[in-house]
């Protein structure tokens, strides 16, 4: 916590993060092993809502509150608790659920898929009221904790949820990387540098509604292998 300056919000970062996720050889994403190294994945969400709508909650505030900066990762906890059979199910799970799929590549609810990426929400602001978007401000100052978190994990790929976070993303230090198509639809790519770290960007729709999983798992699979060949 002590190595973030500006990031509120701290990233879920799974058990095997540094040993990343494979393209296995029947097409499936799999966790990597400390002898087999995969790719370091990055999932990127949008922002909290805030159910006691907390003025105070984020970085545009003066919340003090420790355990509102453990808001993301208590979301990913109490998820993986349900997976397990240790928490209730709440209508907000189906989301990380139909991800998990699309990620995976099969029709299961996988606790070792998310132990093997980072979650990180970029807005570092919590929202007070449901459907509630981040303001241009919003995703202004949430820029500097984004490059910070980027330069601590350096992921090698970020998956971002919804063309409204990607069209708010910061443009420096970066450029657009390779295109690939899938089912006629064509897919860019964006390419984030810092130094000698290259990391590759793709969106894809938001996971909360109208999401087919087995589509969009072709989409991650067509991206693993263009950066997997780079």
């Amino acid at each position: 916590m002590k190595d973030f300056k500006n990031v509120f919000f701290l990233p879920y970062v799974g058990s095997n993060y540094e040993n990343g996720l494979l393209l296995s050889e029947d097409g499936t994403i799999v966790p990597g092993t400390e002898s087999d190294k995969g790719l370091k994945v990055m999932v990127l969400g949008e922002s909290h809502y805030c159910g006691e709508e907390c003025v105070e909650c984020g970085l545009a505030s003066t919340c003090k509150k420790e355990a509102c900066r453990k808001f993301t990762q208590d979301v990913l906890t109490c998820y993986l608790g349900y997976l397990k059979g240790k928490e209730g199910f709440e209508s907000w799970m189906n989301t990380f659920t139909k991800f998990g799929k699309a990620l995976k590549g099969k029709d299961e609810r996988s606790t070792e898929i998310w132990e093997s990426v980072i979650f990180y929400n970029y807005v570092q602001r919590a929202m007070n009221a449901t459907r509630t978007s981040p303001s241009y401000k919003d995703f202004e100052d949430s820029e500097s904790a984004f490059f910070e978190i980027l330069e601590k994990y350096q992921p090698n790929i970020i998956i971002t949820w919804g063309r409204r976070l990607y069209n708010n993303l910061p443009s420096t230090c970066g450029d657009f990387g390779k295109t690939f198509i899938v089912e006629g639809e064509e897919y860019y790519t964006w390419v984030y540098s810092l130094g000698d770290i290259h990391m590759d960007l793709l969106s894809i729709y938001h996971p909360s509604v109208g999401f087919d999983w087995k589509y969009w798992n072709n989409v991650i699979v067509e991206f693993f292998k263009i950066v997997s060949h780079e």
